[in-house]
């Protein structure tokens, strides 16, 4: 076995068989690759419908990790699966490109002493104002962390993989982090270790991000959460010496209004997450204190939602 291909979902029928269809696509021996589905939590009827539709064209296999948490799936599959390689990619991602997996094993033949290689998103068409915002975010984190192309310090979860000498030296994914980055912190503990990661702007992964206002407010909150969590441990890789800005997004005034209010989510989490530390970090701690924030600065927020036309109603947010 070439290829294990791991796939954390949660509730996402659509979007995952999506997904699992454009594997069915790929231009590569079938008998070379395995399909890791991993469910959070039990779910027979969808469990039943993936096993009929997929089992024999990818030899799709569908485990529980029995916790909510995308590194509880993550750690799962990693551990049942049996490829040299090991694919991760989320389930709100399609191969757009039918040579994705005859692409990653040349590089990773390419690179043998790369651990990690990833790539970048790009969004579908007809994607909301919202959605195109975050992507440049993400994409201009993803592109400004190369520091010596084609190595970074950055790969996003739901476009990346590993050989597998990474996991039989005992690393793995943090099963305790839940949300903010939940695998920023693993790629932080690759390169404390010495190993290296390899970003490749030709691994395309197609990402049906279909956000709502408040998910783009509550992304970049727990972004931040994460982010200082990782800065309290030491886990932040120094930045490169020198600049190397490979994507700066040119902002339309709307957006950057946009930024700015993701910029401010940001913040906020990191706040929360300093004002909390050493303490219990409950989703419901995390909501009652960005309901006190957010009262807190109505006035703030009123700003911007009477200055975005597509946050008030009036243009589109998928």
């Amino acid at each position: 076995m070439k290829i294990s291909i791991v796939i954390p979902t949660h509730n996402r029928k659509e979007s995952l068989f999506r997904l699992l269809r454009s594997i069915e696509l790929q231009e590569i021996k079938k008998s070379d690759v395995e399909v890791l589905v991993v469910f959070n939590l039990p779910n027979s009827t969808l469990k039943n419908e993936v096993h009929e539709r997929f089992r024999k064209s990818i030899n799709c296999t569908v485990l529980v990790s029995g916790r909510l948490g995308v590194n509880y799936a993550r750690h799962m599959g990693g551990n049942h699966a049996l490829g040299k390689i090991l694919v991760y990619l989320d389930d709100d991602c399609r191969l757009s490109d039918p040579k994705y997996l005859e692409k990653l094993l040349d590089l990773h033949k390419a690179h043998p002493e790369a651990a990690a290689i990833g790539g970048p998103y790009s969004l579908p068409a007809g994607a909301g104002s919202i959605e195109r915002v975050y992507h440049q975010i993400s994409l201009s984190w993803l592109e400004n962390s190369v520091f010596d192309a084609p190595w970074t310090r950055n790969l996003v979860g739901g476009n990346v993989s590993y050989k597998r000498f990474v996991f039989d030296r005992g690393l793995n994914f943090n099963s305790k982090i839940r949300f903010g980055g939940a695998e920023t912190d693993f790629h932080m503990r690759l390169q404390k270790h010495g190993l290296r990661l390899l970003y490749s702007p030709s691994l395309v992964v197609e990402h049906w991000l279909e956000m709502s206002r408040f998910q783009f407010i509550r992304k970049g909150f727990l972004q931040g959460v994460g982010f200082e969590t990782r800065v309290m441990k030491g886990l932040q890789i120094p930045n490169a010496t020198k600049a190397n800005p490979l994507h700066t997004p040119i902002w339309s005034p709307a957006e950057k209004k946009l930024v700015t209010l993701y910029d401010y989510a940001f913040q906020k989490g990191r706040l929360w997450a300093q004002n909390t530390r050493n303490k219990n970090s409950r989703r419901r701690n995390i909501k009652n204190f960005a309901s006190a924030s957010l009262r807190e600065d109505l006035q703030y927020l009123n700003h911007f939602w009477q200055r975005i036309p597509f946050l008030t109603g009036t243009g589109s947010t998928k």
